[in-house]
């Protein structure tokens, strides 16, 4: 509870108010003031003790004064201090009707902005589900700010990139052990496809490699020399050698042999001679027979074979090959790595002579002894070894050509631009690669990675929160639409609210109604929304506006669990609304003072203030007002009663009027100036003065009272006040009967009319 507002300084009209008198706000606290007497100040006070804010307090520093503004407030038996342009304490209970609850949560001028929306929608949804909201725009704000942080990553990481490759491919790209060999390999593939299209004429003529033939031991000497005939005996050739080494010379055997085939009837062809019973034919038939020829002849051939084979132009013929080989190879290198290995003719030359040096001393032997079986060289196999090691280097050369010429035959193929293409793609993917895992780069992709984590997880507890916020608030919007409906019947207004929702326009929990009419729902529009459109400004009165933003602050805190602790201030509640919801008004207000801790209701109409107490129940009524005293608002109790009988507000509008406009009779505005002043001093400390006391009389009572005295705060307009007094009482009081009335000067009357305005704050 507020008991009392100690002092107030440099706060709007408050220069210097100290509390004197009973000041002690209570339980209902009425508090009447007329327009320009400070109660909008003294609501800006309240609402910053609420919230702490003090910004809007600075903004209404009393003009031409250079401090701070001031006060000091006892609430809940803790003095509350604004000192330095801050609270040494709060009072977050504090709950505020005025306009600027209305501007802020409800509507302004003829409509309800967006923002609006917002406000009233965390008024509505009460602690729980403003917490959840203020968790949606902690996400937002965090979600905006990782987007601008992504944003700047992602252009970093996005001067690494070359091509056209997305900032998220770019990521995703793994670490290559042998980027560097494989970047060199495809650099070279993608020359070699440029060095194909600007010589395609030369590939397509250019000759290929070819295969070598490796020399070969002859494998049909070894046969030969082995080769015997058993049908030959041994005598026979024994006597044949015989004979011709007696008879004949060395070509004795070739010319036996010769005559032999002849000798095929009984008779000798030389001399006729009968053969029938000689030994000796038959000893040369069984020699020279068919098979013994044969072997003879091809023991004949054992020296060509061996001239052939191992003394021939292999080796000469390989050398050649492999040299016109190395030629081509000059140009097809170009486009291939593949080399040509080595083949050691020179040691196979070498093995070829060497065997055929051994091979003639056994054919010799064979020569000389056809039907004997003659071995091998001893070092034969030696031979076939170093051969079969030659063969295995031309099998090697002869597999590269083989290698060689199918990657010709590729290269033989018209290059198509997706090659050239494709490589190009693979060698950028590749320097991608490497680029990607540079320590610099990876710092900046785990950098966004990292904050793109932030966002995801950021997303996906605003979405949970968002679900939660929505179950919660699906049953209180339709509660609140219900109180409001509510209080709007007993306002008796002609519409009511519909299809309370809440929705997310712009990222920011907001909430949305319709007002229904007549059973037919309509849009609430905004300032776009077209003139031919009903909407809020076109449908609903200055009045019914009032109503609504009254109904929706009476049914918000009708649904507060803390109604209980609540100090609820009230400005000018009624001020807006039509007279008929009056009754209604000061019904709930008066209920409301028996729930709360605490209601205080300023008003500028005394009547309004006085129903609100005769139909209150609440125990301890305080009644306050404040008024003006010069240039600054004091305040003090007052006597609602009197204030009601006094004509106060009537003299001062027909003073007001004439200084303004000059209408009006002069002799009833002079005779206006003392009541007026009477009745405002006895508004402003109610009980000072007694019924008898004339204006003169108060004036000698102010000039008499000490300090802490209720009017002495009157003592420094004293001279003002008798001043204007005695210029008056010439038109109040005039002597006898039939006295003449002193003749008025308009612009002396207009001075004086203005100087008594002044000092009870009309102008």
């Amino acid at each position: 509870m507020i008991e009392r507002i100690i002092c107030i300084r440099n706060l709007g009209r408050f220069a210097n108010y100290q509390a004197h008198g009973d000041v002690t706000m209570r339980k209902l606290t009425l508090i009447y003031g007329e327009n320009g007497r400070g109660k909008t100040t003294l609501c800006a006070m309240f609402r910053s003790l609420m919230t702490g804010h003090t910004p809007p307090l600075q903004a209404r520093q009393t003009l031409g004064q250079a401090n701070q503004p001031t006060a000091a407030i006892l609430a809940n038996g803790q003095n509350r201090q604004l000192q330095n342009g801050a609270w040494t304490a709060t009072l977050p209970e504090i709950a505020i009707f005025d306009s600027e609850f209305v501007h802020q949560n409800i509507y302004s001028g003829d409509h309800i902005a967006r923002d609006h929306r917002r406000n009233s929608y965390r008024v509505i949804i009460g602690a729980q589900g403003v917490q959840l909201a203020q968790e949606i725009e902690q996400f937002d704000t965090d979600i905006r700010t990782t987007n601008g942080n992504i944003r700047l990553l992602r252009e970093q990481v996005q001067r690494h990139i070359g091509g056209n490759m997305s900032v998220e491919e770019f990521l995703q790209i793994p670490q290559i052990a042998d980027v560097d060999a494989q970047i060199q390999a495809k650099e070279v593939e993608l020359q070699a496809i440029d060095r194909r299209t600007q010589q395609a004429v030369q590939i397509q003529s250019k000759g290929q490699p070819q295969p070598l033939t490796a020399p070969a031991l002859p494998i049909a000497v070894n046969e030969i020399l082995t080769r015997t005939i058993p049908d030959v005996s041994m005598e026979a050739e024994a006597r044949v050698k015989e004979h011709i080494q007696q008879y004949l010379d060395v070509n004795g055997e070739g010319w036996l042999e010769s005559g032999t085939r002849y000798a095929i009837y009984d008779n000798c062809p030389f001399c006729g001679q009968d053969l029938a019973n000689s030994d000796l034919i038959a000893l040369y038939q069984s020699y020279f027979n068919e098979v013994y020829r044969q072997l003879k002849q091809d023991v004949s051939t054992l020296p060509n074979i061996v001239a052939m084979a191992l003394r021939g132009n292999a080796i000469a013929n390989m050398a050649r090959t492999m040299a016109a080989n190395a030629e081509l190879m000059a140009f097809w290198m170009q486009f291939m790595d593949l080399p040509l290995p080595d083949v050691p003719t020179e040691q196979l030359q070498e093995v070829l002579v060497n065997a055929a040096n051994a091979l003639d001393e056994s054919v010799a032997a064979k020569q000389q002894a056809p039907l004997d079986a003659i071995l091998m060289p001893v070092h034969w196999q030696v031979f076939q070894d170093q051969v079969e090691t030659g063969h295995q280097a031309v099998e090697a050369y002869n597999q590269r050509i083989k290698e060689i010429n199918a990657t010709i035959a590729a290269l033989r193929q018209p290059p198509r631009p997706d090659d050239r293409n494709a490589a190009k793609a693979d060698l950028l993917r590749l320097q991608q690669a490497k680029k990607r895992h540079e320590p610099v780069v990876v710092a900046d992709c785990i950098a966004l990675t990292d904050e793109m984590n932030r966002k995801l997880q950021f997303d996906t507890q605003k979405a949970a929160t968002k679900t939660q916020l929505d179950q919660y608030c699906q049953a209180v919007l339709q509660a609140h639409q219900n109180d409001i409906n509510c209080y709007l019947t007993q306002f008796n207004t002609s519409f009511r609210i519909a299809n309370t929702r809440h929705h997310y326009v712009g990222g920011t929990p907001s909430s949305h109604f319709q007002i229904e009419i007549n059973n037919e729902a309509i849009e609430l529009g905004d300032d776009r929304t077209p003139e031919t459109t009903p909407c809020f400004k076109t449908a609903l009165s200055a009045g019914d506006r009032s109503a609504l933003a009254l109904a929706f602050f009476f049914a918000t805190l009708r649904r507060d669990p803390n109604l209980a602790n609540r100090v609820v201030i009230l400005d000018d509640p009624f001020s807006s609304q039509d007279r008929f919801r009056r009754t209604a008004t000061q019904y709930i207000i008066a209920r409301l003072a028996e729930d709360c801790d605490q209601v205080i209701v300023l008003s500028h109409d005394p009547h309004f203030l006085n129903a609100v107490e005769q139909d209150t129940q609440a125990v301890g009524i305080a009644r306050l007002q404040t008024s003006a005293v010069g240039e600054s608002v004091e305040m003090s109790s007052c006597d609602l009663g009197a204030i009601i009988g006094c004509p106060l507000a009537a003299e001062r509008a027909r003073l007001a009027v004439y200084v303004s406009t000059g209408q009006g009779t002069p002799i009833d505005v002079a005779r206006a100036i003392r009541p007026m002043l009477e009745g405002h001093l006895r508004q402003a400390v109610p009980g000072a003065f007694n019924g008898m006391n004339m204006f003169g009389d108060m004036i000698t009572a102010i000039r008499a009272a000490t300090p802490g005295d209720a009017i002495h705060r009157f003592a420094q307009h004293a001279d003002e006040l008798d001043q204007i007094n005695r210029y008056a009482r010439a038109f109040h009081h005039p002597p006898g009967n039939n006295a003449q009335v002193p003749q008025i000067d308009r612009t002396e009357l207009s001075g004086f009319a203005s100087r008594a305005l002044h000092f009870v704050g009309g102008v």
